[in-house]
């Protein structure tokens, strides 16, 4: 739980003896553990250790066929991509890398792909759908973090066809359009078809 982060334990030593008072009785005994290498330490805190299931692109990385890195494939990964993760596999080394569902290998580098939380997955859509059909009038959008005026607007029941799901900066699902362009996520606004 929470990465087996170590605590410390103060404790009370009781005093077993009926006829002598120790005078140490509030001595505290600390179990604590044995510091491993600052690098081995560092380095685990670095890269996930278990699969994450989901998560997102924080900086440019490449998908590759096989954990050594050998192979790249030729696919454009976007910032703030949500990938799933079917596994977590090692290197010939040991270091960790992670699985996507299509089979493609990325790295497990903290750095580069955070865990996405999907706590409001009842608000927002987190699993790529095909299309979506538009509840009400929709704003469409050019960048992730809707910063720039809209270029054009879904009318109620429209529907579009999807290419990825991405998170703006702050977290916020997008879908991303076969077009290029980005829509809300809210489920109170657009509709899984």
């Amino acid at each position: 739980h929470d990465e087996y982060k170590p605590y410390k334990v103060n404790m009370n030593l009781p005093n077993g003896n009926n006829h002598l008072n120790l005078k140490r009785q509030n001595f505290k005994a600390e179990f604590i553990m044995k510091e491993q290498k600052t690098e081995k330490k560092a380095e685990i805190k670095q890269y996930f250790m278990y699969n994450p299931v989901t998560v997102s692109v924080r900086k440019k990385l490449y998908l590759y066929k096989d954990v050594e890195f050998t192979e790249r494939i030729e696919q454009n990964v976007e910032i703030g991509e949500i990938l799933e993760i079917s596994e977590i596999r090692f290197t010939k080394k040991g270091t960790p890398r992670l699985i996507t569902i299509e089979g493609y290998v990325i790295t497990a580098n903290r750095d580069f792909v955070t865990r996405v939380n999907k706590s409001k997955s009842n608000q927002y859509i987190f699993q790529k759908p095909y299309s979506v059909i538009a509840i009400k009038n929709c704003k469409v959008y050019e960048d992730r973090n809707f910063k720039s005026d809209s270029v054009n607007e879904l009318k109620a029941k429209q529907k579009v066809d999807i290419q990825k799901i991405v998170l703006s900066s702050k977290g916020t699902p997008r879908l991303k359009t076969i077009n290029g362009t980005y829509i809300t996520a809210n489920r109170n606004i657009v509709k899984e078809v």
